[in-house]
């Protein structure tokens, strides 16, 4: 971008100098002018769009631990959702699928994940593949009683039905 910024000045230059020898330049100092500007505009839209998905992002990851902590030191779900509403400004059915979706897959996946360093000695890339592999995630979405058990409960309910 900054190289098309170069030369774009360096062009301008050179149709001053036409500006001024033909009276208003010629046509196609005219419309090469006006491409720099459209490729210009497009970049700064481009720009824009991407840090208004990158802070929409960012958003929804601070959410996302957010709703992770207040689950951790509590499991009233009138306060989580109180505090969702009037902090992060998040209402009604969007805080309760949040917090349906901390309580049914991530805390069970971040237990296991700890079990399994903890107490199966795992290395982090190891907990991914091992979740990959046994498709706990999606076993933690369809099966409601899986995200009641334990983390060890959760382990062996895994390897007692295999892959």
């Amino acid at each position: 971008m900054r190289e098309l910024m170069g030369y774009r000045k360096h062009v301008e230059g050179r149709f001053e100098m036409t500006n001024a020898r033909n009276e208003g330049g010629s046509t196609v100092s005219r419309i090469l002018m006006r491409s720099f500007e459209v490729v210009r505009q497009c970049g700064r839209d481009y720009i824009d769009e991407r840090e208004r998905n990158a802070a929409f992002e960012q958003y929804c990851s601070d959410v996302e631990a957010a709703v992770g902590s207040l689950a951790d030191v509590t499991n009233d779900r009138a306060v989580i959702i109180r505090v969702l509403r009037e902090y992060w400004h998040i209402e009604g059915d969007d805080a309760e699928g949040l917090l349906h979706e901390e309580m049914r897959i991530r805390a069970p996946l971040r237990r296991l994940g700890r079990f399994l360093v903890e107490k199966r000695n795992y290395l982090p890339v190891g907990v991914e593949r091992y979740l990959d592999d046994n498709r706990v995630k999606s076993r933690l979405r369809h099966e409601s009683k899986l995200s009641t058990l334990t983390a060890e409960q959760l382990y062996r309910e895994i390897e007692g039905h295999g892959r």
